[in-house]
């Protein structure tokens, strides 16, 4: 009896200090220890669990019920959620680019479970842009190179290609891309640990002047943005994965490119190529060859921006992504600003190449 009481009142405390208090009386009362314990199997050592919560203590367990196993379930994602970098070593708590783009996937991934078009546009919207914002601030805050922001916005390319051929076959069912996407999620809270953010600073490097060459980064852009619309090639339809795998190379090779030369010397070798290349693009070859070197500068223009912008890469990344927008919407809404086809895509090419050299300006770090 008095065993069974002695087990009682020791499950309630979980701290070995206040478990002595609690057996002493009763150690004294007996005049022994009680017998179950001369049985009780070695402790075994545990790992510590994922963010540094006891689950038995949080109900997840053998304890508790199916309904209460769920409800503290749903608790625990929730602190998981909010306290991500629980039990991690120091320095390794998680930045705000990581947050953001795990925030990304979750909106993305609810969009799916929304009734109405509109409403899923929307929240799909937002997730994308957290995302890329979350994941350039992450990219960002690693080397400062242009070579992981190429790695990092290349397959954008490839995604965007195969979601118009597979998405009219519903190729990908609904349960498999939400689960994948919280997995995303879930995987860069509890294993990201990007540089912290530095203090929030919206002043250029330059002041005032430096607000030219920010200007010109993002024209770049919208402009690069709209050529593509200009892309009306023979061949464009035959080869789509072609096509999207020219476009994330350029973007991938660009980053590397300017890593190891410097980026105007990477815009001077992309850019002529192109124009050159695009008023051969109606055969395959020319055409993917300027489709290539063309999205070159994609990392370029992000490294610049976000190197005028030191205290607020987040913003730098987001107006770029805006600008790729703006370019498409002339296309969007039915209006054709130039005709389609090889001399206006060199045209853009040619354009684009000093407005990009007057936004990276001149330094050691823009050679």
């Amino acid at each position: 009896m008095l065993d069974k009481l002695f087990f009682r009142l020791e499950g309630n405390f979980s701290n070995e200090t206040a478990s002595e208090e609690v057996k002493a009386p009763i150690v004294r009362l007996l005049g022994r220890r009680p017998s179950y314990e001369a049985h009780r199997p070695a402790p075994l050592r545990r790992r510590p669990p994922l963010g540094g919560l006891r689950l038995r203590s949080a109900g997840i367990g053998p304890a508790g019920g199916r309904r209460q196993r769920r409800h503290r379930a749903a608790a625990l994602q929730l602190l998981c959620l909010c306290r991500p970098d629980a039990g991690r070593p120091a320095g390794h708590a998680l930045g705000a680019g990581e947050r953001f783009a795990a925030l990304g996937c979750g909106l993305t991934a609810l969009a799916w479970g929304l009734p109405g078009l509109l409403p899923a546009a929307v929240c799909a919207g937002l997730g994308n842009a957290c995302f890329h914002v979350g994941g350039g601030v992450y990219t960002l805050g690693g080397s400062g190179k242009c070579g992981p922001l190429g790695l990092f916005v290349s397959p954008g390319a490839l995604g965007i290609a195969l979601g118009t051929l597979l998405a009219p076959g519903n190729a990908f069912p609904a349960p498999a891309v939400v689960l994948a996407l919280l997995g995303l999620g879930a995987a860069l809270l509890r294993w990201g640990g990007g540089v912290p953010n530095a203090p929030l600073d919206l002043a250029p490097v330059g002041g005032t002047e430096a607000l030219l060459p920010l200007l010109c980064l993002f024209a770049v852009v919208v402009l690069r943005s709209f050529a593509g619309t200009l892309f009306a090639f023979p061949w464009k339809g035959e080869l789509p994965l072609v096509l999207a795998c020219a476009t994330a190379g350029g973007k991938a090779a660009g980053g590397l490119l300017a890593d190891r030369l410097g980026p105007r010397r990477t815009a001077w070798l992309s850019l002529v190529p192109a124009a050159a290349c695009f008023l051969l693009a109606g055969r395959a070859g020319p055409g993917l060859a300027a489709v290539c070197l063309f999205n070159m500068t994609m990392p370029i223009t992000l490294w610049g921006a976000a190197r005028r912008l030191p205290g607020a890469r987040g913003l730098a990344f987001g107006l770029l992504t805006f600008a790729l927008f703006l370019g498409v919407v002339p296309s969007l809404l039915g209006y054709s600003l130039l005709p389609a086809g090889p001399l206006s895509a060199a045209l853009a090419a040619i354009v684009s190449l000093p407005l990009l050299l007057l936004g990276l300006g001149r330094g050691d770090a823009s050679r």
